[in-house]
């Protein structure tokens, strides 16, 4: 029996839950605030790509990636739903699976037509998983895998696609003690 347990220290059985190690680099994550929501919107909005389809897409988010950088998913949907009524933003169904909602700037959605990124988007995903069922064991330190060039059908980039990946539940985030593993999810 632990010594909490025999002294009447309820404090140890209530107290938070270990945090979740954060990607290296990355600020802590935030709480579910409407300012750390668009903290989040526009710090993932700025890892996409834009010269790689030569700037005719806006910056595209996917709603699970902001799952990966906000814990309270609760919030982040309620807060998308504000900006979606007030028009700031607009939700777009990508066709890549029944849950996974792209995130535009409505202004810039409106300047530039969406001109079928998700195909692309599709086969740079399946590049990076492809690239983690070759390892071994099925998993990936994630300094290695951050330190290596992008796949050839990653041109979205690595830490784009580590946030779609690890928000949608594909990836899951080991902690170990020589730094964050990237294993696949069971299916």
């Amino acid at each position: 029996m632990s010594r909490r347990r025999r002294f009447g220290d309820t404090d140890g059985a209530l107290a938070a839950k270990r945090r979740r190690p954060e990607l290296p680099g990355e600020p802590p994550r935030p709480d579910g605030s409407p300012a750390a929501v668009e903290a989040a919107l526009g710090a993932v909005a700025a890892l996409f790509p834009r010269r790689l389809f030569g700037d005719a897409l806006p910056p595209l988010v996917l709603r699970h990636q902001l799952y990966d950088v906000v814990r309270d998913r609760t919030a982040v949907d309620r807060h998308l739903n504000r900006l979606r009524t007030g028009g700031r933003v607009r939700l777009l169904h990508l066709g890549l699976g029944p849950d996974v909602l792209g995130v535009v700037s409505l202004e810039l959605y409106r300047e530039k037509w969406e001109r079928g990124a998700s195909g692309t988007a599709t086969s740079r995903r399946r590049a990076v998983l492809s690239l983690v069922r070759r390892s071994r064991l099925r998993q990936v330190p994630l300094r290695e895998l951050q330190r290596l060039r992008a796949p050839p059908g990653a041109a979205l980039g690595v830490p784009f696609l580590l946030h779609d990946l690890l928000g949608e539940g594909r990836l899951q985030r080991v902690p170990t003690a020589s730094g964050p593993l990237l294993r696949l999810a069971e299916p």
